[in-house]
């Protein structure tokens, strides 16, 4: 338990995700076993303190394995769903270093999903490499719809694990296609359709968590479905390369405000 405690701190999961993951699941188990093992074995009622939470955890298990198997294509079968990663090559010479050159991942699923604004997704690419099949990573979306989407769009900024493979299988042709799988959507959408001014602030790769939440300002703007009316974003970036590579979103959120000539941002 105290491994566990000191495996959680923040610097911990930011800068060895992929370790963090796989360390606090062994760690779990491991937990769970040794309770078990120290509890008295001539009574059933403690080892019920056990029972209960493995049966509701592989309750839980049996429900996201089977919506993994509905929303990926395994059953019914279908056309699995599919990863488009692009890096442009003019911003791979960066003396930067990888970590300010994004990566624009576009996943066509195999089924339509509905994303809220502000919600992640948890993305595995087991073809990535030869340990990529043991690495999943959650992801902001920042594509949004009212509708269930086709595709999701993610806005990457390559660390370690899984975005460090992904960047060097795009760095030869600025592009690449894998076979992808995805879980979710998870977090908690905030409803912000009551607010008339809205400020947003984001810094560097933080306008992934941002974008989508725009986007549904526009649309409730357009469509008078909020009480929105003005909006006010303030992005900070260190390099030129994230914003270049962010043009396309921000684009897009100004083509998205066309109502009243533009008022509203």
């Amino acid at each position: 338990m105290a491994s566990l405690l000191l495996s959680s701190f923040t610097v911990v999961r930011r800068y060895f995700y992929e370790p963090f993951l796989r360390l606090h699941q062994a760690l779990a188990i491991a937990c769970i076993y040794f309770v078990w093992h120290h509890l008295p074995s001539d009574t059933v009622l403690p080892r019920l303190y056990i029972y209960i939470p493995l049966g509701i955890m592989l309750l839980a298990f049996l429900v996201e394995l089977l919506l993994f198997t509905i929303r990926n294509g395994v059953f019914p079968p279908r056309p699995y769903s599919r990863a488009s990663i692009r890096c442009d090559h003019a911003q791979q010479t960066s003396i930067r270093g990888k970590d300010t050159i994004p990566l624009k991942v576009r996943v066509a699923l195999a089924r339509p999903l509905r994303v809220q604004a502000g919600q992640y997704i948890n993305l595995w690419i087991p073809a990535a490499s030869l340990f990529s099949w043991a690495q999943t990573h959650p992801f902001m979306v920042t594509s949004w719809s009212p509708e269930k989407q086709d595709a999701l769009e993610l806005f990457v900024q390559p660390r370690k694990g899984l975005t460090e493979t992904i960047h060097h299988r795009t760095t030869l042709d600025g592009y690449t296609s894998l076979t992808a799988f995805i879980t979710g959507p998870y977090g908690v959408s905030k409803s912000v359709d009551h607010y008339e001014c809205v400020l947003a602030i984001a810094t560097d790769f933080g306008i992934a968590g941002v974008i989508s939440y725009l986007k549904k300002l526009l649309y409730g703007y357009n469509t008078c479905t909020s009480h929105v009316r003005r909006v006010h974003f303030v992005w900070q970036v260190q390099t030129l390369d994230i914003a270049v590579a962010a043009q396309p979103l921000l684009n897009s959120l100004l083509s998205d405000d066309v109502l009243d000539d533009g008022y509203v941002g």
